[in-house]
């Protein structure tokens, strides 16, 4: 028997970068922000991790679509070549309770390899009267 919060009761929302510092510039690189909602009667746990890097500054790659009503979509963003992704994270904007992150993880696309080192994808189910935007973000190294 396996004890514990059954998944289905915990559903992603958001995993997004954000730039919440007063440092110069609009570049999401001062954390990171995420949203869960729980549906279960037990006391979850859901966590956020961030890591950060000394040396070169990480690239920072997005790309936005829109999720129609009652809809589900997705996109990706790719890195730059040679610059394997870190991690990424997608966001709906809009009636963002009626909305919910289906998908997010990073992708294998344009190289010779297999792993998924190249961008992140990301997929919302939009399940509002009203249309959504869906933007995945990708850091890479």
């Amino acid at each position: 028997m396996v004890l514990g919060i059954h998944y289905c009761e915990l559903r992603a929302i958001s995993s997004y970068p954000v730039d919440d510092s007063p440092d110069p510039g609009t570049i999401p690189d001062n954390g990171w922000r995420g949203r869960v909602t729980y549906t279960g009667d037990s006391e979850p746990v859901a966590s956020v991790y961030l890591w950060c890097l000394t040396g070169q500054h990480p690239a920072y790659r997005k790309a936005s679509v829109t999720v129609p009503a009652g809809e589900s979509a997705r996109t990706r963003a790719l890195c730059p070549l040679g610059r394997p992704v870190l991690g990424g994270g997608v966001r709906a904007t809009g009636p963002g309770d009626a909305s919910h992150a289906i998908n997010s993880r990073p992708v294998d696309t344009r190289d010779a390899g297999t792993v998924p080192d190249d961008g992140w994808r990301g997929a919302v189910t939009n399940t509002s009267d009203q249309d959504l935007t869906m933007t995945v973000y990708a850091v890479c190294r």
